[in-house]
């Protein structure tokens, strides 16, 4: 997607990570105090994920390949679905399970399945929304903790609209639409990266720093608690400012609503494409659409009974009597995988694609994210009694 790359530092932990995760060492080479621009670098830190690549990349084949030479966050993040939805069929129907292996921009889909003589033809689709804010968002934040300086620290990082002071303005609110294209955003991150490592390297840097961030209609707000010497020893607190683009409004009207939305386009766009084919004997075309970068909070957005009337009347829609799918069915890929309610664009295969969707564990509904207790979340994000008091100290305690 981009031509903008982090590089990792190859630390002690890193090392030791890997590690612990046989296969993908036999595939990842690095040395100790190297850096890398690899994404499977930074993924494992989280064991959960890194333990699921480890466990099936033997047999993820041309999937699993390409995940481990992505130096690109998004482009990692549409193989790394892929492989979700494969380890979930495998461990339903194991060897019958076959990976196609297609070179970018084919119209090959990703893998298919022998069911009782039928060929389930699986495409994933990982859209996103509002791109230039999602690139914004999802890079600020590993490209500040990763940045090549010679120091520790501890910065906190905030994405505000651009106001004047003292005045409402109901516009701020959605100011996710103000921020321009991919590759202007992409050029800004780069020349954001340059300025803040200029001011990290200073002797005396001052406290703050503000930018004004692609398309002038944001601002980034950087705040330097603390500098150190010990380059792993870092901290980022990040926020962005209240918005009012959640995906979950999209399916709050109709679906003829969507339809002309950058949403209902690229969706239009790959159900163009018709990776699984035409229509013919004895085969079942499934495009799983992952949900897992929609921005929104509510894990359960594909499980929303609105959401489910309003889907459906969006595909009817877009296919407009024809025939590019047999099914489109909403998901949620991960570790492990939810899914919403299929849509039978082929009416004619509804019976025995309901009994796949059963045999396939394809009908786990999304819940919403449990509340963890304060014991399970300074467990979950790695504090110590002792780095809970730091915390607490330069950031405040947010139970006073």
């Amino acid at each position: 997607m981009s031509n903008l790359t982090i590089s990792y530092p190859i630390s002690s932990k890193v090392l030791s990570d890997l590690s612990n995760y046989k296969e993908i060492a036999k595939h990842v080479k690095v040395v100790a105090g190297d850096r890398s621009e690899l994404e499977i670098i930074r993924v494992l830190g989280n064991s959960e994920i890194a333990c699921f690549i480890n466990k099936f990349l033997p047999s993820s084949g041309n999937i699993g390949e390409k995940l481990l030479e992505q130096t690109d966050i998004f482009e990692f993040g549409q193989h790394l679905a892929e492989l979700y939805l494969f380890g979930h069929l495998q461990t339903s129907f194991g060897d019958r399970v076959v990976l196609n292996s297609h070179k970018k921009n084919s119209a090959i889909n990703d893998m298919d399945v022998n069911f009782d003589g039928t060929s389930v033809k699986f495409e994933v689709y990982t859209p996103i929304e509002l791109a230039g804010f999602q690139i914004l968002a999802y890079y600020i934040k590993p490209l500040l903790f990763y940045l090549d300086v010679p120091h520790g620290f501890c910065l906190n990082v905030q994405v505000d609209p651009r106001i004047s002071d003292n005045e409402y303005d109901q516009d701020s609110f959605y100011y996710p639409y103000s921020v321009p294209e991919k590759n202007q955003v992409l050029t800004w991150l780069s020349n954001f990266k340059d300025s803040v490592k200029e001011w990290l390297i200073e002797p005396n840097p001052s406290e703050t720093m503000s930018l004004a961030g692609p398309g002038g209609k944001v601002v980034v707000n950087l705040e330097l608690r603390s500098r150190n010497n010990n380059i792993e020893d870092r901290f980022l607190g990040w926020g962005l400012s209240t918005r009012s683009n959640d995906t979950i409004l999209y399916f709050r009207n109709s679906g003829r609503d969507i339809v002309n939305s950058e949403w209902g386009r690229k969706l239009m766009n790959k159900l163009r494409e018709q990776q699984c084919g035409t229509e013919s004997p004895n085969t079942m075309r499934i495009l799983v659409l992952n949900f897992a970068l929609a921005d929104t909070p509510h894990r359960e957005l594909i499980s929303y009974h609105p959401f489910t009337r309003v889907f459906e009347e969006l595909i009817l829609i877009l296919v407009s009597g024809g025939k590019p799918y047999d099914i489109v069915l909403p998901a949620r890929l991960g570790v492990e995988c939810c899914f919403g309610k299929p849509v039978f664009i082929n009416s004619y295969l509804q019976n025995i694609c309901l009994d796949f969707i059963e045999k396939a564990k394809l009908q786990t509904p999304c819940a919403p994210y449990p509340e963890p207790s304060d014991e399970e979340f300074d467990k979950l994000i790695g504090f110590t009694k002792e780095e809970k008091e730091e915390f607490n100290r330069l950031f405040g305690n947010p139970d006073n």
